[in-house]
């Protein structure tokens, strides 16, 4: 991505690649994009809102290493659990 201009006080005009576009957007290249034509000329690209949930991501990345952390323990332990062969009903009476 390449800036080939200023405009106004608040603006660029870049040049991207559709591929680049695309990663902004959330996709790994054009081919991802359901929309044929969304690098029409005047297409609008709501790139503040896609940093915005970047950013809240990243202010909450303890939490969700946290979170991570604890459903991987979860769910090894529902896999101990699953390997559980259920009491028949002899053993029960025993036990």
């Amino acid at each position: 991505m390449k800036i080939i201009g200023i405009v106004g006080r608040d603006s660029v005009l870049l040049e991207a690649t559709k591929d680049e576009l695309a990663q902004v957007m959330g996709e790994s290249s054009t081919y991802s994009l359901d929309k044929k034509d969304a690098f029409e000329v005047g297409s609008e690209i709501k790139v503040n809102e896609i940093f915005e949930a970047i950013h809240e991501i990243k202010e909450n990345k303890e939490t969700v290493l946290e979170l991570t952390e604890k459903l991987g323990g979860l769910a090894m332990a529902a896999r101990k659990l699953a390997r559980l062969k259920p009491f028949r009903k002899d053993e029960k009476e025993k036990a």
